[in-house]
């Protein structure tokens, strides 16, 4: 039967319970068993006997062993004063309750600190040990006891030896002690405007900027004399980053290139966008629990996916997690270009924290009233209903088109889902770099407005298919997301709703009569119809002269 035992290893700022573990019998183990952020490779965990222990039922008597029995004569094995005048460590030790205050457990922290020093200065040989390989570490062939396990490093990184503890309670033959180590967290968080909600989603025009909020806190870190703590972080290719960099620590500002630095280049991997490097000599005296704050920007290029899995940016946590192996900076040169190194020594990972940023599409299709593609229409596309009026009122009409969202040609595609192997003209908006304030369809009939926010827009139709009337009033299309964004989305143009495109109806115009055809058999009927009333006219005034004649 294994029973498990919380306890604290200040080596990986681990919290304890007791220091102390009893095993009855010589094939006792001690276990300690890792959490899953990391790792014992490298790692030598010794047990060292401070206690005989023989039990009668429940009850148990403790009886110190050479040479510990001697430990506080002198006071320079109890520099902090933890034991009292007079007091030994079996009256101590039985003066702390099953579950101690944080106070008793930093006394028998500094208290095993004492206890190991003590040990190395009287030469005593560890009980039992075992190296980590990465996961648990069992210490076998225990005689019944009460331990302190200390752990120590097979790698002393610059001359370092650091020495981890743990307390452990009375215990059965077979004990394992849980490691809980203090590891730091990281939360990403994105939105459009540095002054709104951040969230893990946002959607943009191409050529806006996104605001990326990273948040964390500093760890524990104690048995530390340096702390590594990077910011690793990748944009995808529809983003591009800006730099702006800012960092917080409770809310006052850190100062770059003394407290940080940010990499941009030379970095490994080098699918990794920035780096930020946080000068470990000046991290490891930063007060546990305090807030760190990083942001940074990024824009959405144009190479952003339209709608879809969105344009993805990632970013994860390096830290310190075995003090046994920690990587010690040269004095006052926290970034040279080898500090910190590649891959650090006595590090760990956070998962990864991801954001994504959204953009969309307005396609359009242009048809007849009998639904037959038309080609020769273009459009322009507005952000106010009035300039949208004024342009499809008159598009030649000086500064109509002044403010027109301004985009950039794409290639022609035939791969549209809409309407696969039909060709699709393609434009991408670009609020700082776009040019193009009218967009045509393809000889389908079809046109691609990329790269928009979600939100409301107004089309005007500038030119139409030859023999067919434009459009004179603006038409309006909403881009409405799902929710919660996931890349998918519907357009509504005015009372229709989930729509996947736009499709835009002309209508041929009417055709006024020429001198052929109706037209002429119209003067035709009439010419006779005037000869007529002339023949009826002539006989009739003939037959009025006559009559009058007779009448003389």
């Amino acid at each position: 039967m294994k029973k498990k035992i919380a306890s604290l290893l200040l080596a990986v700022t681990i919290i304890l319970s007791m220091g102390v573990v009893s095993v009855f019998a010589a094939s006792g183990t001690i276990t300690i068993q890792p959490p899953p952020n990391m790792s014992t490779d490298g790692i030598t965990y010794y047990a060292y006997k401070i206690f005989d222990v023989t039990s009668s039922g429940s009850s148990y008597a403790y009886t110190v062993v050479t040479p510990f029995d001697t430990f506080g004569n002198n006071a320079a094995d109890d520099p902090a004063g933890i034991l009292t005048s007079g007091q030994t460590l079996k009256d101590f030790l039985s003066g702390i309750p099953a579950s101690p205050t944080a106070a008793q457990m930093q006394q028998m922290n500094t208290l095993a600190n004492e206890l190991y020093a003590f040990a190395v200065a009287n030469s005593v040989t560890a009980a039992g040990s075992a190296t980590g390989a990465g996961g648990p570490v069992t210490i076998n062939n225990l005689d019944n006891g009460y331990y302190v396990v200390y752990a120590k490093g097979t790698s002393t990184a610059n001359g370092v030896t650091v020495v981890a503890q743990c307390a452990l309670t009375t215990a059965d033959p077979d004990v394992t002690i849980d490691l809980k180590a203090d590891v730091p967290t990281i939360d990403k968080t994105v939105s459009d405007d540095p002054g709104n909600t951040y969230g893990k989603t946002t959607d943009l025009n191409v050529g806006d900027t996104a605001y990326f909020k990273i948040t964390s806190t500093v760890p524990k870190m104690t048995g530390y004399k340096a702390y590594q703590f990077i910011l690793h972080d990748t944009m995808s290719v529809g983003l591009t980053y800006d730099d702006h960099v800012s960092v917080t620590l409770n809310g006052t500002p850190l100062v770059e290139n003394t407290d940080y630095k940010v990499l941009t280049t030379g970095l490994t991997p080098a699918t990794e966008t920035l780096q930020i490097v946080f000068a470990p000599s000046k991290f490891v005296t930063y007060t546990p629990g305090s807030a760190i704050v990083i942001t940074y920007q990024g824009i959405l290029n144009s190479s952003a996916v339209i709608g879809g899995s969105g344009n993805p940016n990632s970013a994860f946590l390096s830290f310190s997690n075995n003090p046994s192996n920690q990587y010690i900076p040269t004095p006052g040169d926290d970034f040279t270009p080898d500090n910190p190194p590649d891959n650090p020594p006595g590090t760990g990972d956070t998962p990864p924290s991801v954001t994504t940023v959204y953009t969309y599409d307005i396609p359009i299709y242009k048809t007849d009233d009998k639904g037959v593609a038309l080609s020769g229409a273009s459009f322009a596309v507005f952000s106010t209903l009035a300039d949208a009026a004024a342009a499809a009122a008159d598009p030649t009409g000086t500064g109509n088109l002044d403010n027109a969202l301004k985009f950039t040609a794409k290639a022609d595609t035939t791969t549209n889902p809409l309407a696969s192997g039909k060709i699709f003209k393609n434009y991408i908006y670009d609020s700082k770099s776009g040019t193009i304030n009218i967009m045509a369809v393809s000889s389908d009939g079809y046109l691609d407005l990329q790269g928009l926010d979600a939100g409301t827009y107004y089309l005007a139709e500038t030119a139409t298919h030859d023999g067919f009337n434009r459009l004179t009033e603006p038409i309006t299309v909403t881009i409405v997301p799902h929710s919660p964004p996931d890349g998918t989305f519907t357009l509504t143009v005015g009372s229709n709703v989930n729509l996947p495109k736009v499709t835009v109806v002309n209508s041929a115009g009417s055709i006024f009569p020429s001198t052929g055809g109706i037209g002429r058999s119209i003067f035709y009927v009439g010419g006779f119809a005037l000869i007529g009333c002339a023949v009826i006219f002539l006989a009739g005034r003939k037959k009025f002269v006559k009559t009058s004649k007779a009448g003389k």
